[in-house]
């Protein structure tokens, strides 16, 4: 029996244990009901479809440049998942509500805890990217970055993440196939945190690096569309 969805990266619902307690209140039949739902033949097939089928009817997008197709996914938190050059790429909408409320989370734990806290805004593959037709699609980084900046308190050491990337823009910093940063990306985060302390970073050549094969990232989660899936990181 699968347990959890590689398609949705969920954990599906488990078989529900009997009891006259759970059928009285109604909890076991509806439990019964999302395990049903969970586990009915070639699911994830049908999952797969629907995402397509749903990205079609509601605004899937299909701009030109030249020879370069962009495919745009909508999704409910951004401006879409786009799929261009061997590559996919978060549009974020950046909702500025919760971010305001991240920060005042950070700055109530920074008062709270009697211990130094640090802050980094990491900026989306689409920033770093050189695909500058994508960034008017998106919410500027600098700006976000700069916002957040601003409202944290005085007692935060507030690291530049766009900073420390950017200069780095032609190399590996992001997945083609994942919305996460690479271990190289992650390395020049801590080097610019390091130097916010006042500190020596390890050089790159003192840390080792682990592969643990081809995959396809998150993106084919999200999408469940075959290009993406071709699309493999290591």
């Amino acid at each position: 029996e699968i347990v959890v969805s590689k398609i949705e990266n969920r954990t599906l619902a488990k078989m529900p244990q009997f009891s006259w307690n759970t059928l009285k209140s109604g909890e076991y039949f509806s439990d019964f009901d999302a395990y049903i739902s969970d586990h009915f033949f070639e699911r994830d097939w049908f999952v797969s479809l629907n995402r397509r089928v749903n990205a079609i009817l509601k605004y899937n997008l299909l701009i030109r440049n030249g020879e370069t197709e962009v495919l745009v996914y909508p999704t409910d938190t951004s401006n879409g998942i786009v799929i261009k050059n061997g590559g996919v790429f978060f549009l974020v909408k950046q909702n500025f509500d919760i971010v305001n409320q991240f920060v005042e989370t950070v700055n109530c734990y920074s008062e709270r805890l009697d211990i130094p806290v640090s802050f980094v805004v990491v900026p989306t593959a689409c920033e770093i990217s050189n695909e500058t037709m994508l960034h008017e699609f998106h919410t500027p980084q600098r700006e976000v970055s700069e916002y957040v900046d601003k409202r944290l308190s005085g007692k935060i050491n507030y690291v530049n993440g766009l900073s420390a990337l950017l200069p780095h823009s032609q190399e590996q910093l992001y997945y083609n196939s994942d919305h996460h940063w690479t271990s190289l990306g992650a390395y020049y985060a801590y080097t610019e945190f390091m130097k916010s302390q006042g500190r020596a970073a390890a050089g790159i050549a003192e840390i080792s690096f682990e592969s643990r094969g081809m995959f396809s990232g998150s993106f084919y989660n999200f999408t469940g569309d075959d290009r993406v899936r071709q699309i493999k990181d290591e």
